[in-house]
């Protein structure tokens, strides 16, 4: 069921979320010495950019949709059904 991995799924979510972080934080001197201010944030624009491309094309709706038929829609299911005792 979508509800057993769930709490995995945003631990995951979050565990990535802080990893960038670091990388953007380690990483903005280093760019910034190479090309500038002004190129660093051309850098993550473009990054962003290219991020919102992805999401738009590439990552479904799920809005207002259950946790069960997002399953669905993103071709998880196992199928079989079966009841909790």
């Amino acid at each position: 069921s979508p509800l057993r991995v769930w709490g995995n799924m945003v631990g995951l979510g979050v565990s990535v979320n802080f990893l960038f972080n670091i990388v953007a934080t380690q990483t903005l001197p280093i760019i910034n010495n190479a090309v500038g201010m002004s190129g660093l944030f051309g850098i993550y624009a473009v990054v962003a950019l290219l991020s919102l491309g992805f999401v738009r094309f590439f990552v479904p709706e799920t809005k207002g949709r259950s946790l069960e038929e997002i399953e669905v829609l993103l071709g998880l299911s196992r199928g079989g059904g079966g009841t909790a005792a």
